[in-house]
């Protein structure tokens, strides 16, 4: 399991050094343009969680304007949904929908 793009990539790569692709199979997070590659591939790495960044920054500033409207509902976590991807299509789509290579 990789904790980040480059932990899931460093792992991704440890596997294929040490000739175990179809053996030993990979999951990580932080959705890159090269993870998403490696999925597509699906010969190690086999799912990828993520959050957006800019759900997450969405989330942050509607929660920033409630507390400064004296909205604010108390709660002191803000629950930001992730993304999962599974399957070669997960990693061909996000590589169409982000052809700039930023998540």
């Amino acid at each position: 399991m990789g904790e980040s793009g480059g932990a899931t990539l460093g792992a991704v790569k440890a596997v294929r050094n040490q000739n175990q692709a179809g053996k030993i199979a990979v999951f990580g997070s932080d959705m890159t343009t090269e993870i998403a590659q490696e999925l597509e591939n699906n010969q190690v790495l086999k799912a990828v969680v993520d959050i957006s960044g800019k759900k997450m920054g969405n989330a942050v500033f509607t929660q920033t304007l409630k507390v400064i409207n004296k909205q604010a509902d108390g709660e002191k976590v803000i629950q930001v949904p992730i993304d999962l991807y599974t399957k070669t299509e997960d990693g061909k789509q996000w590589l169409a929908t982000h052809v700039d290579g930023l998540p």
